[in-house]
């Protein structure tokens, strides 16, 4: 088999251990555009031409994706890059976005489920968006300045964690932390 095989086969059966996963995605859509998916396809198809997919960007804001929805493939292609490059700038990072061939010939579409989750936490992180983030919240970061002094009684100490296991720890810890 194949590197390429096997990984497909590996996300496939990914997505196929959490069935929950691409209808959570699903209904996360259907919120945000306001009107239901076509029920006859699964996501992938109601996703192909990149038209969903742009009015998703576009109810998220702030920039305005054009778009149109034809049968040409170079169309739905430009539609689904729109999206992509609108993701992009909305900070969702590059490990959760898909390639636009893993969408338009159903390559990844574990792919390209990860993505709207993703989206969705920046959504609301980055811009505020009204309607809940799927999965878990972003972290935020949030910077320590340490004095001169701190720094420097850091440097002079020993971290028993680099040695191994150290029988007088807690003899330690009461030094450190008097």
């Amino acid at each position: 088999m194949s590197l390429d095989r096997s990984l497909r086969k590996k996300m496939e059966d990914k997505a196929r251990s959490n069935p929950t996963f691409e209808q959570e995605a699903r209904d996360w859509i259907e919120q945000v555009i306001g009107e239901k998916l076509d029920p006859e396809k699964n996501l992938i198809d109601n996703l192909h031409d990149g038209v969903v997919l742009c009015r998703i960007a576009n109810a998220i804001g702030p920039h305005q994706v054009r778009y149109k929805a034809s049968d040409m493939p170079f169309v739905k292609m430009e539609n689904i890059a729109a999206f992509l490059d609108f993701v992009q700038k909305l900070g969702v990072p590059n490990y959760d976005l898909f390639q636009t061939i893993d969408l338009y010939e159903r390559k990844n579409p574990y792919q390209v489920i990860q993505c709207i989750h993703s989206l969705s936490r920046y959504a609301v992180q980055n811009v505020g968006f009204h309607v809940p983030a799927l999965g878990p919240k972003l972290a935020t970061t949030r910077k320590i300045n340490f004095t001169e002094e701190q720094l420097n009684k850091a440097k002079n100490m020993t971290n028993p964690f680099q040695y191994g296991y150290v029988a007088g720890l807690s003899i330690f810890c009461s030094v450190l932390y008097s």
